[in-house]
């Protein structure tokens, strides 16, 4: 763990000091407004709390003990420490990759299980560890790091600084650079593809891939399904959290952020910056437009222009509020009688 003085911290971050007498103070590390001591690093920013009880928090900065708060504008009549910034939550987000500096590994268990035909762009900068298997024609690119009990298999791609957490399964893909793929994720294997008749459900075999962009996390316990023809593909940028399940053929486009539970059937597309909440549902072969926002638990079943949604079928917010509103009135009209 590093440490910065508050002259330093700011020279990194960017900012003005306020309310500073030595800006020679050390810092040592980051904590929330409620832990934080004299030697730590907070952040106080009302448009990422805006779901909080803002008056508790409010109190909360009144009374934290923290060397200096990263914060977006002055507060009138408080001798607190504060660096003023523009986003304070992104500029915490920074502090603490430089307060917490990652331990590179390197080395390569001698219980891995490589055949003798994996590439490695440069074998020294990689970290393999215990019982890793890595199959005949994968390509592991610089620094990557495979953590124990992964397994990696024929002709797939692994791209520079990409790190893969325990227990992972990787099959029939294409992974980029800086990409972080969570404990247990599976991707690759074959979708939910069955033909149906009166005789039955026929699995039909899946021939597409996975092909997943640079710096794209993908969270504990999540299912990518590779392509039964075309190849499922998750763009630069996108963030997935655990437990979600993308089916064969899907597209996912750039910086989307998709949150728990989230289900995808085969062959939705959802473009740009497209947001959800938990446990949204989509329907399958139907497109989302760019900058779209979906709340949580909502059910998609039809194509989607750029809005907010909610509600199943989802609609635009607007609109499933108006409702919300009126059907609480007929009720309470109902009650009355």
């Amino acid at each position: 763990m590093s440490s910065f003085s508050l002259k330093d911290l700011a020279k990194k971050l960017g900012g003005n000091l306020v309310n500073v007498s030595d800006d020679s103070c050390v810092l040592t590390g980051c904590a929330s407004l409620k832990t934080a001591g004299p030697s730590d690093l907070c952040y106080f920013d009302t448009h990422s709390f805006t779901r909080q009880d803002l008056k508790k928090l409010n109190a909360e900065l009144a009374q934290t003990k923290a060397g200096l708060i990263l914060i977006d504008q002055v507060v009138e009549d408080s001798d607190k420490s504060f660096l003023i910034v523009e986003k304070p939550k992104n500029v915490f987000q920074k502090a603490l990759s430089l307060f917490y500096v990652k331990e590179k590994k390197t080395g390569i268990s001698t219980t891995a299980v490589i055949d003798k035909f994996v590439v490695f762009e440069d074998r020294r900068s990689v970290y393999i560890a215990d019982y890793v298997v890595l199959k005949s024609g994968v390509k592991i690119g610089k620094n990557v790091v495979l953590e124990s009990h992964v397994t990696v298999d024929t002709d797939c791609e692994i791209g520079s600084d990409t790190h893969v957490e325990a227990h992972a399964s990787i099959r029939s893909a294409t992974i980029g650079k800086d990409c972080w793929i969570g404990p247990g994720v599976r991707i690759g294997f074959r979708g939910f593809g069955y033909a149906s008749s009166e005789k039955g459900h026929a699995f039909v075999p899946h021939i597409g891939r996975v092909v997943i962009g640079d710096h794209v996390d993908i969270g504990a316990n999540t299912c990518v399904d590779r392509g039964m023809l075309d190849d499922t593909i998750i763009e630069d940028g996108t963030k997935l959290d655990d437990l979600i399940i993308v089916g064969h053929g899907c597209k996912i486009g750039k910086n989307c952020l998709l949150a728990a539970q989230t289900g995808m059937a085969g062959g939705t597309v959802l473009k740009d910056f497209v947001f959800t909440g938990g446990q949204v549902g989509f329907g399958g072969h139907l497109v989302v437009e760019s900058g779209t926002h979906i709340a949580g638990q909502a059910g998609v079943i039809s194509h989607l222009s750029r809005g907010v949604y909610m509600g199943f079928p989802a609609e635009l917010r607007t609109q499933f509020l108006r409702k919300q509103v009126a059907l609480k009135k007929l009720l309470e009209k109902k009650e009355e009688k």
